[in-house]
C-alpha cells in the first residue's frame, strides 16, 4: 500500500494494529475511531463517510480495517470505493476461521478481548446504560452461555477478563489468538504485496 495512504480502524485495534504494521515495516498513518460508534452502527458509518472524505479532500487514499460494524458496510464501502477487511468483526480478525468454529460448537459464545474487557464499563455497562436499567442486563445476556476471551497479549487470563465474566454470570473461557491472523487479514488488503510479511521481523 502507498505509505501515503491512511487507514482507518476501531479503537479497540489500535495496539495489536500497530504491532503488526510495525512488524511489515508499514509506515502508513492510522486514524482511529471511538469503539462506542459501535452502539449506533448508523453513526459509525456516517462517522466512516466523513473520515474519507476528509481524507480524500488531502489526497489520501484510505482503507478501512473494520468488520461488518457499520449498517450495510459492503453497501457503503462500495459506494465510498474504499477496501475493508471483509472480516465479521475484530474477533473474526484474530482468530480466522477458529472463529466460525467457536460459534458452531456454542452459539451463545460472548467473546472478550483486552481492549473490551480493560474498558467494558465504558463500552458496555454505561455505553448500554446497564448502570441505570439493571434490568437490561437479564434481557441483553440471557441467551449467553459463555465468555471466551481471546488472548492476543500473550498474558493468559487477565484479572479484567475475570470480572467481565463474573459481570456476565458466565464461564470463562481462554482461546489464544494466532499472531499471525492480523498480518494475513493486512496482506490480503494489500497492505503488502509481500507475503513474506507473515513472519514478522525481530
Amino acid at each position: 500500500m502507498d505509505q501515503n495512504g491512511l487507514i482507518i480502524s476501531c479503537g479497540a485495534l489500535e495496539k495489536p494494529l500497530q504491532q503488526a504494521l510495525n512488524s511489515m515495516g508499514n509506515k502508513n498513518q492510522v486514524r482511529y475511531l471511538d469503539a462506542l460508534l459501535h452502539l449506533e452502527p448508523q453513526l459509525l458509518g456516517q462517522k466512516i463517510k466523513e473520515e474519507v472524505a476528509e481524507a480524500e479532500s488531502r489526497g489520501k487514499k484510505t482503507k478501512l480495517l473494520f468488520g461488518k460494524c457499520a449498517d450495510d458496510m459492503d453497501g457503503l464501502c462500495k459506494a465510498l470505493q474504499v477496501p475493508y477487511t471483509q472480516c465479521e468483526n475484530c474477533y473474526h480478525m484474530f482468530l480466522g476461521k477458529r472463529y466460525q468454529e467457536l460459534l458452531s460448537e456454542e452459539i451463545g459464545t460472548y467473546f472478550l478481548e483486552p481492549y473490551l474487557c480493560d474498558h467494558f464499563e465504558r463500552l458496555v455497562i454505561k455505553g448500554l446504560k446497564l448502570d441505570q436499567h439493571p434490568k437490561l442486563k437479564q434481557m441483553m445476556f440471557q441467551h449467553y452461555r459463555r465468555a471466551i476471551y481471546i488472548d492476543y497479549e500473550g498474558t493468559g487470563l487477565t484479572p479484567a477478563a475475570h470480572r467481565v465474566a463474573r459481570y456476565l454470570e458466565l464461564p470463562l473461557h481462554l482461546e489464544t489468538a494466532d499472531s499471525q491472523e492480523l498480518l494475513r487479514v493486512l496482506v490480503k488488503m494489500r497492505f503488502s504485496s509481500d507475503s513474506r510479511t507473515l513472519e514478522p521481523q525481530a
